[in-house]
């Protein structure tokens, strides 16, 4: 490797195709904590976090196939001291087939970091999905190599599903945690206002256990239905868990919010429906100058516990 390039500021990678690193800079080394005399890493994976390990398979190696190189992709790579978040950039030399990357760290924590416990099953599960997708669509590359459109198309098509719910067709609670993520970070750069909406079910354990699961499903596919025609395009809404519901609007203060959440919740109290009618408890915040994503998503809750402790069917705002 080059002086220059070994002493750079940022992260330099050398890969052959199949993964294998052939050189790392100085830079990177530092990010990895690794020291002059330790054996280096022989190939990319072990470089790279599970669900990076997962995203990398799965984009990186396609857009080098069809484009010839990759621009900003996130990635989380293994130190000693746990988790680096960085972008990398990187091209492919024709004249030798090997892939040169630029790895820049970034300040901002790991967004998959903050989860919340009971959701850890769900995460690993996802994994495990995507691991059996990425080996049968490895399966496929071998299959379609010369028509690389249609692969680029089949993992566009992966990650909708890795990030849909499964059930209702809404955003789940992975991609819900990376769009909070985002206006949490938008706010902090600019003060770009947002507000976050949380809401359940009345007795929703009452519906299963007098008509059974599946029309408990059927309940949780119409209400999905109707809030996201009720947003619009105005917001996002994603199903979090059970028969728990999360919708976060930009651009709005809590106020406003609280107008559109019982505006909401009397559609669902007014509203038809195919087997048992249903009312819902809401509980509303906006984003404040010091949240984090525990602080904003635990206020959210606090105002739903509330309408449920005042008796349900109604609105409350922190």
């Amino acid at each position: 490797m080059q002086e220059q390039l070994d002493n750079a500021v940022c992260g330099y990678l050398i890969l052959k195709r199949d993964g294998q690193v052939i050189a790392l800079n100085q830079a990177l080394k530092k990010m990895l904590g690794l020291q002059d005399d330790q054996e280096l890493p022989n190939h990319m994976h072990q470089l790279l976090s599970i669900s990076s390990r997962v995203y990398f398979q799965t984009y990186f190696l396609p857009l080098i196939d069809t484009k010839g190189f990759v621009s900003e992709i996130y990635l989380n790579l293994k130190s000693k001291t746990g988790k680096v978040p960085v972008l990398m950039n990187a091209v492919e030399k024709p004249e030798n087939g090997r892939i040169e990357c630029a790895i820049i760290e970034m300040s901002v924590r790991d967004r998959y970091e903050q989860e919340l416990l009971q959701e850890q099953r769900k995460l690993e599960k996802i994994v495990q999905e995507t691991d059996r997708a990425n080996v049968e669509l490895q399966k496929i590359l071998r299959e379609v190599e010369d028509n690389k459109e249609e692969l680029y198309m089949l993992n566009e098509q992966l990650q909708r599903l890795v990030l849909t719910d499964a059930l209702t067709g809404l955003a789940n609670r992975r991609h819900f945690d990376e769009e909070l993520f985002e206006y949490m970070n938008l706010y902090e750069e600019n003060k770009s206002g947002f507000s976050l909406i949380i809401f359940d079910i009345d007795f929703f354990k009452k519906v299963n256990d007098t008509f059974g699961h599946q029309v408990g499903d059927i309940v949780l596919q119409e209400l999905s239905v109707k809030a996201q025609s009720h947003i619009a395009v105005t917001g996002f809404v994603a199903r979090i868990g059970g028969e728990e519901f999360a919708v976060i609007m930009p651009n709005k203060r809590a106020q406003e919010a609280t107008e559109w959440a019982e505006a909401f919740r009397r559609k669902i109290e007014e509203s038809s429906w195919l087997h048992t009618p249903i009312t819902i408890s809401v509980g509303v915040t906006d984003g404040r100058a010091d949240d984090t994503r525990e602080t904003i998503v635990k206020r959210a809750d606090d105002a739903l516990y509330n309408s449920k402790e005042s008796g349900r069917n109604r609105v409350t705002c922190y």
